[in-house]
């Protein structure tokens, strides 16, 4: 998930200075209901792409059924999978949006998936109020950026069977829906390395 937090053609009113805040789960509700309300019904095939790197269309897109891949290529042209999403989350490029610059990431289906998309430009009255100069964001953008770093964290300070470990709480049959190769590219080994590992726990 892309968020700008500071423009320097806005003044945006964006705080999120305690990492240990614990944020309402209704405010991430509010905002899936909504996107089931007013967004359109989308079905994607495998390897069909939800959003395009550089492409300059901000949308959210809460998954139905089915699952994702944020990617991107790294110095050497290798795809690096930046995150997995799955039924229930949702996707966004808020950045896109929000301060106009290209999306920075591919997001590919993993499978046949299913879900609602809305165009954040048609509902910027939802996400945001203006007071004079400043631009006030809703809670739940707050919820999902403090969600994003989360995630950022995990990457950075959790070792890969431990990311596999929560990986696996939150799908239990991923190996049956998602590629090995992918899953070893999020958790940051090899494939051959996460079968041996596999292999030693079953």
């Amino acid at each position: 998930m892309e968020f700008c937090i500071f423009a320097n053609r806005t003044n945006i009113n964006f705080t999120m200075s305690d990492l240990q805040l614990d944020f309402p789960q209704s405010d991430v509700d509010t905002l899936k209901d909504y996107v089931q309300k007013h967004g359109v019904r989308r079905k994607l095939r495998r390897g069909e792409r939800l959003v395009a790197e550089g492409e300059d269309t901000g949308k959210i897109f809460f998954i139905r059924s089915g699952s994702f891949k944020c990617v991107r290529g790294d110095s050497r042209g290798r795809e690096r999978v930046l995150a997995l999403m799955f039924e229930g989350d949702l996707v966004a490029n808020y950045l896109t949006a929000r301060c106009g610059v290209p999306s920075m990431f591919n997001v590919v289906a993993m499978e046949e998936s299913e879900g609602y998309e809305l165009d954040i430009k048609e509902h910027t009255g939802f996400f945001e109020r203006r007071v004079g100069d400043a631009v006030y964001v809703h809670g739940f953008v707050e919820a999902l950026a403090y969600s994003h770093l989360s995630k950022a964290l995990s990457l950075s300070c959790l070792s890969p069977w431990e990311r596999l470990a929560e990986l696996r709480n939150k799908i239990p049959d991923i190996f049956t829906r998602v590629n090995m190769q992918d899953v070893a590219n999020y958790i940051g080994v090899s494939p051959a390395t996460l079968s041996r590992r596999l292999a030693e726990v079953l």
